[in-house]
This record gives structure tokens, sequence and C-alpha cells, in this order.
């Protein structure tokens, strides 16, 4: 009878523990890591900080601004981002850590309040590190080129043609410029559905019924009967068909729009009862009512003039202030976002205007 020995071992993931210092230094990762400016970096971002002498310490800045490459250069959501750091030892020493660990560096809903945090002159501040770090690198790569071609009796490399409208010059002022400015505007995409009025009136009838059970539970008050399920049957009847005419899409609008009329009523009796009622809501909750608030009357004057347009609409009650850009655009006639102006000098962008 043979004896068949186990040919893998579970291993132990603390020998894995190790410092991350002798990590392949080729990795696109580790050079990155090892040729940003993170020092100068780091002053832009903590100086936006006030809690030398109160409040938590914050997370390391090469900690935070590292995820954040990591995030837009691989195009992921915020935890996917926090769970792919997790299992890089790579990303982890890109963002500074001296150790590999299989624990989230930090909570994913952190990213939303460096994103609120970092402003676009932040922003500019960093892209301006970067842009003086690139010029320093270019010209000590060319001080070595010069001192190996002297070194080996060679002729030093010929610098690269540079472009024409790049040329140095200077005004009737007296200032220099050189180099080429590109400007332009575009949208940068918001992470929303694409808006449909039944889709929007049917988030309107889900949250104002979240309002008024969570009012209720909270204060152990009598539950009224809400329309929200029939408002539901009214929707899904309409979004399961393969074709949809305008008619059945305008009298599911109507059926819609008198379902969420009657919600609103009773929250607003609701909370009309006691200003504790109303104070219970989260402030995101206030907007998001406020929004409903302004989606339906947009939606019923719509709904009555048989238009399907009106100033400032509401596309979405969850992100209120995001409006419709018309591009043109082969592959999206219409896009979602803020609208904003980008500069490049010398392959880095600066935003100009952001609205």
């Amino acid at each position: 009878m043979k004896f068949y020995a186990p040919k893998y071992k579970q291993l132990d993931l603390g020998l894995l523990r190790s410092s991350l210092d002798e990590l392949d230094k080729t990795n696109r990762w580790v050079a990155l890591g090892d040729l940003l400016p993170w020092t100068e970096l780091e002053k832009e971002y903590n100086s936006r900080l006030d809690n030398q002498k109160k409040g938590a310490g914050n997370k390391p800045a090469r900690m935070i601004l590292g995820a954040m490459i990591i995030k837009h250069k691989l195009n992921l959501s915020d935890a996917e981002t926090i769970e792919i750091i997790r299992e890089s030892p790579y990303m982890q020493y890109f963002c500074g850590l001296h150790e590999f660990t299989d624990k989230p560096i930090f909570d994913p809903s952190l990213f939303v309040t460096i994103r609120k945090r970092i402003s676009e002159e932040e922003l500019n501040k960093m892209t301006v590190k970067l842009l003086d770090k690139q010029k320093r690198l270019l010209v000590e790569k060319r001080k070595r080129e010069e001192e190996e071609a002297k070194k080996n009796d060679e002729e030093p490399p010929t610098p690269k043609p540079e472009d024409p409208n790049a040329a140095s010059f200077t005004d009737s002022k007296g200032r220099e410029h050189k180099g080429v400015l590109k400007i332009d505007a575009t949208c940068a995409d918001a992470e929303m559905r694409y808006p449909v009025d039944v889709d929007i009136i049917h988030d309107g009838c889900r949250k104002v019924t979240d309002y008024i059970i969570k009012v209720c539970e909270m204060f152990e008050l009598h539950k009224p009967r809400t329309n929200y399920k029939h408002a539901r049957q009214a929707y899904l009847q309409l979004v399961k068909k393969a074709k949809k005419k305008g008619k059945m899409v305008r009298d599911t609008i109507g059926v819609m729009l008198n379902y969420l009329r009657k919600d609103i009523r009773i929250l607003m009796d609701l909370l009309a009862k006691n200003k504790m009622y109303y104070e219970s809501l989260f402030l995101y909750e206030k907007r998001t009512l406020t929004a409903i608030l302004t989606m339906y009357h947009q939606q019923e004057e719509m709904y009555r003039s048989k238009s399907h347009t009106c100033a400032d609409r509401i596309l979405s009650i969850f992100q209120p202030h995001v409006r419709a850009i018309v591009r043109g655009k082969a592959k999206a006639r219409t896009e979602f976002g803020a609208k904003i102006g980008a500069s490049i000098v010398e392959g880095y962008t600066f935003i100009d205007h952001h609205s």
C-alpha cells in the first residue's frame, strides 16, 4: 500500500508579513512610488487640515493620495480600491506601508470626505509639484547622458526637436512665455442612472414612504397607509413592457404622480405635528426630501403642459445638482455631470473652472 504525502501544505499568513522594502523595483507601483514627490504633496494636503491641537489624527497623506491615484488610474469604485490594495503588497508599498497587511488601510467611506476636502486649488498645486518634479528629472537625465558621453569620448545625445509653437518669446510687457497650452471644456461624468421620468418618480415614492416609516417607528406612532405598493405596481407594469408606447408612459406618470402627491401630503402632515419629527431626519435625508418636492412640482408641470423640458430639471433626487450637458458626440449625445474647463501643460491637466 502506497502512502501519498500532501504536496502542498497550508501556509501561514504570518510568514508573509515581512518588510515591503525588498519588493521588485521594476514593478510599476514601486517605481511610481519612488518617483513621486511625496514630501511636497504631503505639505499641500496637510495644509487643509487643522487637527494639530484638537481632534483625531489624520491618516498619512501618502496613504490617502496613493489610494486616490490607484482608484482613478484603474477606474475602480471606493470599495474595490480598498479591497485591491488589501490584496497587493506592491500597492501597499505605493501607499507608504512598511509591512504587508491583510487589513483594509481605511474605510471606503473616507473617499467621500477626501473628495470634499481637496479643492481645485489644492489639486492644481499638487499638479504643479508633479510638473516641477518632471522637469528636474529631465534635467538630471540630460546631465547623466552628457557625462556618460564625455566619459566614453562620444558626442552628447542630440535633444529632441522642440515644437516650433513651443519656442520661448517675450511679449511687449517683458514677460517670457514658453510651451504650448491646450484649453478645452469637458464633462466630468457623474455616477448616476440614465434619467427617466418614471424612474425618478418611483425613487421619490420609495423615499417618501421610507421617511414616513422612519418617523413613525422612531416616535412609536401609528403607521398610516401609504400608496407605495400601488405606485410600485404601476411602475413594474411599465418597465416590464418590451415596447413602451407614449400613451402608456404618460398614463403611468400621471398615476404615479397622484400616488406621490398623496404620500407627500401624509408626510407633510406628520412632520407638521411636531418639530422633533423633522429634526429626526439626517441632513442628507432633508436634502433628498427637498429635491423630491422640487422634482414633483417639475414633473407635475411637465405632465400638465405635455412637455419634457423645464428649467433646472432634477435628473436624480440623490444628486439634485447634476445637470445635462449636450455634447453631440456619436457615443452619447447628452452627458450628465459637472462641466469643467481644463488646460493641459506638458501632459499635466489643470482645472481652471468647475460648475
